[in-house]
């Protein structure tokens, strides 16, 4: 063993200081396609080159496995893991090796409870209380200021790649001329008490947007006779969501 230990330390010592820097920040050469997240049992998950999760078992780390984990990026194999042919030329890569190195990093990233740290789209409250909307193809996150990030880990949490959800209007004068023709809308109904149910339920829809932020989360029980417009209006409530 301790010979053994000695002769990956002189491996080590050979490799080149910008090799070694890369070994120690991540354990995996710079521009991975993929974001190793942590292991759990057998079970190693990653966020693919398009930003989404997806887990491999150990013992599936194969090729193909692993070329679908890379994406249209499997030339980072090829530079880092390459196979020669007998005249020098690359003609491949080194599968095994590949899949010895991702196992380690997801080893080193910790374990990986899904339930705890995923979160798909929708809004979220952040560590410090921030605001966070995760619309699909983008993050927005609202706290000091107000920043876009691409998905994937954010803080302690993943917000893996979706589908891309209508972004919120951020120019002042645009929400509020949406704010009112939704309340004109939701005022074409006929209220029990007018104006002020109308209102109640505005201000319910805009709770409802970012509901999974939320600590408390108020419920709206729409009541009425027959023919007074409920299904219509859970049409309305189904467009605006």
């Amino acid at each position: 063993m301790v010979k053994r230990l000695e002769e990956v330390g002189r491996v080590v010592d050979r490799a080149s200081p910008v090799r070694r820097r890369k070994m120690r920040s991540s354990g995996l050469p710079r521009g991975a396609p993929m974001e190793p997240l942590g292991i759990n049992g057998d079970a190693c998950y990653y966020l693919n080159s398009r930003r989404q999760i997806e887990v491999i078992r150990a013992k599936e780390h194969n090729a193909l496995n692993l070329i679908g984990l890379a994406g249209e990026d499997s030339e980072w194999f090829y530079k880092n893991w390459p196979r020669y042919g007998r005249e020098g030329a690359i003609t491949g890569w080194d599968a095994r090796k590949v899949a010895e190195a991702l196992i380690a990093a997801c080893a080193r990233a910790g374990l990986w409870e899904p339930m705890e740290r995923e979160r798909g789209p929708g809004a979220w409250r952040g560590e410090d209380g921030e605001l966070i909307l995760h619309c699909g193809d983008a993050v927005l996150v609202v706290g000091d200021r107000e920043e876009w990030k691409a998905p994937g880990v954010i803080g302690r949490h993943v917000y893996p790649a979706a589908p891309a959800l209508p972004r919120p209007v951020d120019v002042a004068p645009e929400v509020e001329a949406a704010g009112e023709r939704l309340l004109d809308l939701v005022r074409s109904w006929n209220w029990k008490r007018g104006d002020v149910d109308a209102h109640l339920m505005l201000g319910w829809i805009g709770a409802a947007l970012i509901g999974g932020a939320l600590d408390w989360r108020p419920v709206a029980w729409l009541t009425g006779g027959r023919g007074t417009g409920k299904s219509t209006f859970h049409a309305l409530l189904k467009h605006v969501f």
